[in-house]
């Protein structure tokens, strides 16, 4: 399994947000300007046929629009998974509806989508992927879903944003690389976790490797001057295969 950490900065960071690149054709998160920013980098967007989508804030979907009109643009026709929380579809097709009114029908002509709606503990597989959601805690906001990813024999865990909560321990411990929100440089909230929420998990489980994405740029500060063994903090052009 080949991991691409794309974006890992949250809202505010100069850093592009929260995203992730798996075996070239899997897109976890689909921030706004990470199309653009994926072109710039050279990354093929007609590879990718698979979206994961963790929950409903504009910097997690809101370039979902951007990556089907792709495939309209270059008159390409795909059949594409796109797996998210319940409500998924219903809010895609509303924000490309308020951003390209009556386009959408024309990206369909070309475009076949399985939307995919998971509920927490709800299991996805077919032929190439199984995805496995657990509910995360992330404020008000519900659902938020954390993922395990499966292909072939590794197994990837993906947080989405979330505070410190028992599913995050439950996503560390059934994979081989977890790929963890630490928005905040001290002690997390009830929305995010931080770098001492990451500084426990690494603790407690010394033998797992857990990446930090979605941070604000004072937290990969901290994290520059107080790494962990066992804690990465992403690169611009940060890949890793497990």
């Amino acid at each position: 399994m080949k991991i691409n950490m794309i974006g890992s900065g949250s809202i505010g960071s100069v850093r592009m947000s929260a995203c992730t690149l798996v075996d070239d054709h899997i897109l976890i998160e689909v921030p706004n300007g990470i199309i653009k920013y994926l072109k710039n980098q050279e990354h093929d967007i007609m590879q990718i046929d698979t979206i994961l989508i963790t929950h409903f804030h504009g910097d997690h979907f809101f370039d979902l629009p951007f990556y089907l009109l792709e495939f309209y643009f270059h008159r390409k026709k795909k059949k594409i998974k796109i797996i998210g929380p319940v409500g998924l579809k219903e809010k895609v097709e509303t924000l490309f509806e308020f951003g390209f009114p009556q386009v959408l029908q024309k990206v369909l002509s070309l475009v076949t989508i399985q939307w995919i709606e998971l509920k927490p503990d709800d299991i996805y597989q077919d032929k190439t992927i199984k995805v496995e959601a657990k509910e995360v805690e992330h404020g008000s906001l519900k659902p938020a879903l954390g993922y395990l990813i499966t292909i072939g024999n590794k197994t990837l865990a993906y947080s989405g944003d979330t505070s410190f909560c028992s599913n995050v321990l439950y996503l560390v411990e059934h994979a081989s690389l977890s790929i963890l929100d630490m928005s905040l440089k001290r002690t997390g909230n009830g929305e995010h976790m931080g770098y001492k929420d990451i500084c426990k998990i690494c603790e407690d489980y010394p033998d797992k490797r857990v990446i930090v994405t979605h941070m604000r740029d004072d937290t990969i500060l901290q994290v520059m001057a107080q790494p962990l063994r066992n804690m990465t903090l992403p690169t611009k052009y940060y890949e890793i295969e497990i």
